[in-house]
């Protein structure tokens, strides 16, 4: 599964600062590596995720119980 966001950490941050400047939040420098942490983890689990193979018959749980 390709990865949905940009690979390198340039890259990543500029995603990153894009997607919060659209709800009008602002990154600032001392925050960018965590940033960057935070969304290369976000990442992976996302890939984790969509690895799953479920069948078509696997129906949505009407109410979650943990």
């Amino acid at each position: 599964m390709q990865s949905t966001i940009p690979a390198s950490d340039e890259a990543l941050l500029a995603h990153g600062r894009e997607t919060a400047r659209g709800i009008g939040l602002d990154i600032p420098e001392s925050c960018a590596p965590g940033v960057v942490i935070n969304l290369k983890t976000l990442q992976q689990h996302i890939d984790r995720l969509m690895a799953l193979d479920l069948s078509e018959s696997v129906e949505p749980a009407p109410v979650f119980r943990p």
